[in-house]
């Protein structure tokens, strides 16, 4: 009896060390692999296959932000941004003009959460209360603080949701499909399994890889000293859209609906200085900078 209550004391004190270290999300080396279940678009046995990983980091309103992207195991697609701070991460969508709370794993019981809608806003006003929280333990046999809410929803810290790296509060409006995380890797390990609807799978690619694949641009003059445009050229595809930020991380200027694969871009109405170029392709975005000096 004294052997059995030992074995569970130094169970429980394990679990409660390991739920009090505080485990922010990975960033480098590491990739999180959702299944999107959608009748007509997505359906089994294969269903559609997403995995997000992180690649180089972007300023936005002065703030560091990791750059995500999307692989379907065929493309990659620039998702968005996302930072992390105070245990709270922050999450801007490439589609969308502000940053939103992803998660906020500072949360304790009883504490409600604002629900953003498509991604991009709270609009909509819903919201979801932390009804308990435990720790779980995970593939590498380490144990994590776990949120449950209300509505249904878990929160992993250090991990993400059930529901998928964006999903954590998943209501159906982003994709009108079901969406949840098969795998999520970490420097080479495995962190968390659901193998429910299909085995782990891993389309992340290294930083060095996803570059190579870039079109290949042509940014001229630059540094732009004396001429008042600069042309934007790509041999592969065409533009669908170019972003122009300053040093600060301010959209400064946008243009869209791009029809050819080359752009003249006017700069007398932009002051001297440094600019980074965000560039839309059809399946991906990239970065360059500019250095203008009339």
């Amino acid at each position: 009896m004294k052997t059995i209550l030992l074995t569970l004391f130094i169970g429980w004190s394990l679990c409660s060390l390991y739920a009090q270290s505080y485990h922010p999300l990975p960033i480098s080396n590491a990739s999180w692999s959702d299944v999107r279940i959608k009748q007509g678009e997505c359906d089994g046995p294969n269903y559609c296959k997403d995995a997000y990983f992180f690649a180089g980091d972007t300023l936005i309103q002065s703030m560091s932000y990791h750059r995500l992207y999307r692989s379907n195991g065929t493309n990659i697609f620039y998702a968005g941004a996302l930072r992390e701070e105070n245990k709270k991460v922050y999450y801007r969508n490439y589609n969308c003009s502000n940053t939103i709370v992803l998660y906020d794993f500072g949360l304790q019981v009883g504490d409600t959460f604002n629900l953003p809608t498509f991604l991009c806003d709270y609009s909509a006003g819903w919201s979801t209360a932390v009804t308990k929280i435990d720790s779980v333990m995970l593939e590498n046999m380490t144990y994590r603080k776990r949120f449950h809410f209300d509505w249904g929803y878990q929160w992993i810290e250090g991990v993400g949701s059930p529901a998928g790296l964006l999903y954590p509060y998943y209501l159906g409006w982003a994709c009108m499909c079901n969406v949840y995380s098969v795998c999520v890797r970490h420097n080479g390990e495995i962190l968390y399994l659901d193998e429910t609807f299909l085995p782990c799978f891993n389309f992340m690619v290294s930083e060095d890889e996803l570059f190579v694949t870039t079109p290949h641009l042509n940014v001229f003059p630059n540094p732009a000293f004396s001429s008042s445009e600069v042309h934007i050229e790509s041999s592969d595809e065409n533009l669908k859209r170019i972003d122009i930020y300053n040093t600060q991380g301010y959209l400064i200027q946008s243009i869209s609906e791009i029809e050819s694969n080359r752009l003249t871009l006017p700069t007398k109405n932009l002051d001297s200085g440094l600019y980074l170029l965000r560039i839309y392709f059809e399946n991906q975005v990239i970065h360059k900078k500019i250095i203008l000096n009339h």
